[in-house]
């Protein structure tokens, strides 16, 4: 349903809205007083975070610049384009790129950072049939190399014992819930 709180807990996990009640704690430190760069999570909101005004090759160059753990990422990238359906679109700005092309180099950008935690709003929306496929093939692999996934969406479309499914059937009824390193109270 829309309007329960969905993108709110993700943004609250990201740090990036505060928390009214209650606590986030990442390994036992206080999620919210973290810089960004505290804890290893993607997240991949209503929007894309993308630099429009750079092309996708040059967006990736610098994420991977600016993220020097990434040092295997650059190696990776030509695969990753092919597999998320970029491949070819290097040159053009992100701008210009469809609703479903935003989404994938969104995802291309969790997939890339390789961050243990995996936080998505809504990661199957705007996506074809094929984006759908890989973006569940990406999702398997990050969970079965032990990474962490919350993601919110209105239909349950990827299971995984990693994965704290936030669909609309989901209710998380308890005051308290843990997901491995983090502690979350509400």
């Amino acid at each position: 349903a829309n309007g329960v709180g969905k993108s709110t807990l993700l943004r609250v996990l990201a740090g990036l809205s505060p928390v009214s009640q209650g606590s986030v704690t990442w390994n036992g430190f206080d999620r919210i007083a973290l810089p960004s760069t505290g804890a290893p999570v993607a997240y991949v909101g209503h929007q894309s975070g993308l630099y429009t005004n750079l092309s996708v090759g040059r967006y990736l160059e610098r994420l991977i610049a600016l993220n020097p753990h990434t040092n295997t990422a650059a190696d990776k990238l030509p695969g990753l384009l092919e597999a998320s359906g970029l491949k070819g679109l290097e040159q053009q700005l992100c701008a210009a790129l469809s609703a479903g092309q935003k989404k994938r180099l969104a995802l291309v950008r969790c997939v890339l950072l390789d961050y243990p935690v995996w936080l998505l709003d809504e990661p199957f929306s705007s996506l074809d049939t094929a984006g759908q496929q890989w973006l569940k093939g990406a999702l398997e692999r990050h969970c079965d190399a032990g990474g962490l996934l919350v993601y919110t969406d209105h239909q349950a479309v990827f299971h995984s014992t990693a994965c704290l499914d936030l669909s609309d059937h989901t209710k998380i009824d308890a005051d308290v819930f843990s997901l491995e390193a983090w502690d979350v109270s509400l």
